[in-house]
């Protein structure tokens, strides 16, 4: 997820929403980590990782305008890619994404913008890393 989608949170666009709107974003974020919990359950890591793009794809269409959902939504394969490689192999960290998702809309309940934002910020961090070890065990396998 971009960082302006980060930025913008912080101008407290998706938490500061219309309370209706925030509601009807927050139950469909809270659907897809329910999703993500039965994906896990039945060790299913692409539906697990779709379940993550499309949470990821509800804050954005929340947080951004046109131009950048497009953006992002042009972006989904690699999107896909880099989220099954934060998941398989990895101990614990499909635990820990469910963790931080639920913390996430939490704050965003809360209208808490400066708590999502370091959450947020935390997560994508973990993601990034994650993939990077990933991507080097992956690649000293070879």
């Amino acid at each position: 997820m971009p960082r302006s989608v980060a930025n913008r949170l912080r101008g407290d666009h998706a938490a500061g929403g219309p309370d209706v709107e925030l509601e009807h974003v927050t139950a469909l974020m809270e659907s897809c980590i329910d999703e993500q919990v039965r994906a896990h359950a039945a060790h299913d890591h692409p539906a697990f990782a779709d379940a993550d793009r499309r949470f990821h794809t509800l804050l954005v269409r929340s947080s951004c305008g046109s131009i950048l959902i497009d953006v992002y939504e042009g972006l989904r394969d690699r999107q896909m890619r880099m989220n099954f490689g934060a998941i398989v192999g990895m101990a614990g960290r499909p635990e820990l994404i469910l963790t931080e998702h639920r913390a996430l809309v939490a704050n965003l309940r809360a209208r808490d913008a400066q708590a999502a934002v370091a959450g947020l910020t935390q997560h994508l961090d973990g993601t990034r890393r994650a993939v990077t070890r990933g991507a080097g065990r992956h690649r000293s396998s070879r």
